[in-house]
């Protein structure tokens, strides 16, 4: 047993000696504001964003002297803040928000109101810019950044102490410049959800909630304006066109909404003068909720505006191109001055839109091409020839009747579903294809711009022209040329008979750069000069024309008849003006 003992002393272990805790080595260090600061991180952040100038930034921290015990670990040497001299732990666990400007502002002025808390030192306005959300820090701040020679005798500091502060940042609320001239700035208080992107454009309609403030602290006392609300628990909701802000809104309300994606809520501040004439600054906080998608339709020239009144909860993003089939209701159109009913509800009918001979009044057709399926719109028609009957539309309950009075209309319309799509153009296949697929493109558009064209449709015809010169300068020039000739003579008489003279002039322009000698080209230049009331230009072109066919009478006759107006109009002139010489013969005939 005596030997048995000894064996279990032999395996029994002495016990270790306890290392001494040695402190953490600091983690690794720079200098900051144009090396006046000295940042060392205790906790990183995976946030990355940092916040900016004339941001409102959110910490907690504590303060203290940097007369903690000299240690280091290895060759690094550094002073144990755990012993440390505490000056300030106001806000150890209370945080405070402050403004992080540039520098500090004349006369106390602030763009957006917290509550009148100042940054701790104003040197770490700029050092608190280099951390992100969630990120811990200790600045070492020299004595002439710090308190000076004087030091404070408040906080008990002595004269020129070096000084730390252990910092965290909870967050901050970003402010951005939002125009160049520094007088419009907008601060983000709550972020849109991560899905949503982008802003309204011009033309839509926004559904928001507003508040306007003559102080940036935005107290009870300086509220000029809020959405009523129906209810007091709830908060306001008011819509409007962003091309249409109501006279109790300032002007800059539509720049300001145009820069928040659908539920951000944002404060901006409004400075000299831009907020409907009031003397100083005007504080705007917005919640934007939604918007819906409003503007004019492209080919109509502004004269039908659309607004996507309501999507269907299975509503999709496609859109029906040329030539599809889709199935298309109008609920009603009225006057929308008056509000007099003009059509009643049609059922729903299968269409095809843009084709030879067309399903829809042109105002309708056009808006149903930048409708979504499943989409119910408001379509405002100020040029009524856009809507009325015509014996070749095959709808004609939408048609309105040439009697109409009305100075514009809004119909109420769906487009229910897309049948069957229609031509959508890839242009990898017409690649493949070589030049034969342009070029069977372009003539399949400028028939239907002819067929336009010849049921008075002028705008689509156009339209479609343009399209064909699209297609055709895809090809080779000497095989292009004679389409490409057509097309520019054709969009020339089209613009004449819409009294677009300029652009009538370009056409015959680019049409006679193919062919300087086209005698449709120089009698439809002159005709657009005439209607520019440049006779000069006129008589000549009809000159050249005659040159190159003498024997054409109808030339003749139109030199002659041309004269004939010029020496009208100078008439009207000179009784318009006096006897200036100016009118006293017509130049050039």
């Amino acid at each position: 047993m005596a030997a048995a003992s000894s064996a279990d002393g032999e395996n029994e272990k002495e016990p270790e000696e306890e290392e001494e805790e040695k402190p953490k080595p600091p983690p690794p260090a720079h200098f900051v504001c144009e090396g006046v600061v000295w940042k060392q991180h205790i906790n990183e952040s995976d946030v990355d964003r940092n916040p900016v100038e004339r941001s409102q930034s959110t910490i907690t921290y504590v303060a203290y002297l940097d007369d903690g015990d000299e240690t280091s670990v290895g060759d690094r040497p550094f002073k144990d803040s755990s012993n440390a001299t505490m000056f300030d732990e106001r806000h150890r666990d209370e945080p405070i928000t402050f403004e992080l400007y540039p520098e500090p502002q004349e006369n106390g002025t602030r763009y957006f109101g917290v509550e009148q808390t100042k940054c701790p030192l104003p040197i770490l306005a700029d050092a608190i810019k280099t951390m992100r959300p969630g990120e811990k820090a200790t600045f070492t701040v020299k004595p002439e950044q710090a308190f000076g020679e004087e030091g404070d005798d408040e906080l008990g500091v002595p004269p020129n102490a070096t000084v730390k502060y252990d910092i965290f940042q909870h967050d901050f609320n970003t402010v951005e410049l939002v125009d160049h001239d520094k007088e419009f700035l907008k601060m983000i208080i709550k972020k849109e959800d991560e899905k949503e992107r982008g802003g309204p454009s011009e033309q839509d309609e926004v559904y928001a909630t507003i508040t306007l403030h003559t102080d940036p602290g935005c107290t009870p006392e300086s509220l000029v304006y809020e959405t009523p609300s129906a209810n007091p628990n709830d908060e306001g909701v008011e819509g409007f066109a962003l091309d249409e802000i109501p006279k109790h809104l300032p002007p800059a309300t539509a720049r300001a909404l145009r820069t928040m994606p659908r539920t951000q809520k944002s404060r901006f501040a409004i400075l000299n003068g831009l907020d409907s004439g009031r003397k100083g600054a005007i504080y705007m906080t917005v919640k934007l909720l939604k918007w819906k998608e409003r503007g004019f339709v492209k080919g109509t020239k502004n004269k039908v505006l659309k607004l996507a009144y309501q999507l269907d909860d299975e509503a999709q993003w496609a859109r029906p191109t040329d030539f599809s089939t889709v199935k298309f209701k109008m609920i009603s159109a009225h006057d929308a001055v008056t509000g007099e009913q003009l059509l009643g509800e049609t059922d729903e009918e299968t269409v095809t839109l843009h084709s030879e001979q067309p399903d829809l009044p042109e105002a309708l057709e056009a808006a149903a091409r930048h409708m979504r399926m499943g989409e119910t719109a408001h379509i405002t028609v100020t040029d009524l020839r856009l809507a009325y009957e015509d014996p070749c539309i095959r709808q004609q309950a939408m048609c309105l009747p040439k009697t109409c009075t009305s100075k514009r209309v809004m119909y109420v319309a769906k487009l229910i579903e897309i049948v069957e799509k229609g031509m959508e153009i890839d242009t990898r296949a017409l690649e493949d294809k070589g030049k034969d697929g342009f070029m069977e493109e372009a003539e399949k558009r400028k028939a239907l711009g002819t067929a336009a064209m010849k049921r008075g449709a002028n705008e689509r015809a156009v339209l479609r022209y343009n399209d064909a010169l699209k297609f055709a300068a895809k090809t080779p020039d000497d095989m292009s040329q004679p389409i490409r000739l057509a097309l520019h003579l054709n969009n020339a008489m089209v613009y004449l008979r819409m009294n677009e003279f300029s652009l009538a002039k370009q056409s015959c322009e680019w049409a006679l750069e193919i062919d300087p000698e086209n005698i449709k080209g120089i009698f439809r230049r002159a005709k657009a000069h005439e209607g520019l009331i440049d006779y000069d230009l006129a008589a000549k072109d009809l000159k050249e024309a005659i040159r190159l066919e003498p024997q054409n009478r109808d030339l003749r006759k139109e030199y002659e008849d041309l004269k004939l107006r010029a020496k009208e109009d100078a008439k009207k002139q000179r009784e318009l003006w006096g006897s200036a010489k100016i009118f006293d013969k017509e130049r050039g005939l």
